[in-house]
């Protein structure tokens, strides 16, 4: 049997990282990141920190970015809404120390004997399938 499989979402906080680090070296933000207080796409780090806008993982339409927005809705619901925990706007800003964060997670277990039949060979299958793909140049292999 194959072990369980853990997944984790850290799209956006990892792009938060980044444009904070942008930000201390002065450098633009990639286009599709986040958008300025008028709704448009924005470059400045200290600005997409400030309107906190951070477009969701594929970043605008074209890119299916709403898709992206769908899983960050999911996101939302399970770790503000069911929690108890602060959501969408009412989560503190960023570099807002004095206020308490109010964080929430969620953990979901699921029972794949619930579903289609197979499903250890089929997750196998994805995960050889995955591990045996050529890496991109820039990454030593893939992580899964």
């Amino acid at each position: 049997m194959i072990a369980p499989t853990i997944g984790e979402n850290v799209a956006n906080s990892l792009k938060l990282k980044h444009i904070e680090l942008s930000r201390r070296k002065g450098t633009p933000i990639p286009e599709g990141w986040a958008l300025n207080d008028e709704g448009k796409v924005e470059t400045n780090p200290d600005v997409a920190i400030k309107s906190s806008k951070l477009l969701p993982l594929g970043g605008m339409e074209e890119n299916s970015g709403y898709k992206g927005y769908g899983l960050g809705m999911m996101v939302e619901i399970f770790c503000g809404i069911l929690s108890g925990s602060s959501f969408g706007p009412f989560i503190r800003k960023w570099g807002a120390h004095g206020e308490t964060a109010n964080l929430g997670h969620a953990f979901i277990a699921i029972n794949p004997k619930c579903f289609a039949n197979g499903f250890e060979k089929r997750m196998n299958d994805l995960m050889c399938h995955l591990r045996n793909m050529n890496p991109v140049p820039y990454v030593a292999l893939a992580k899964v």
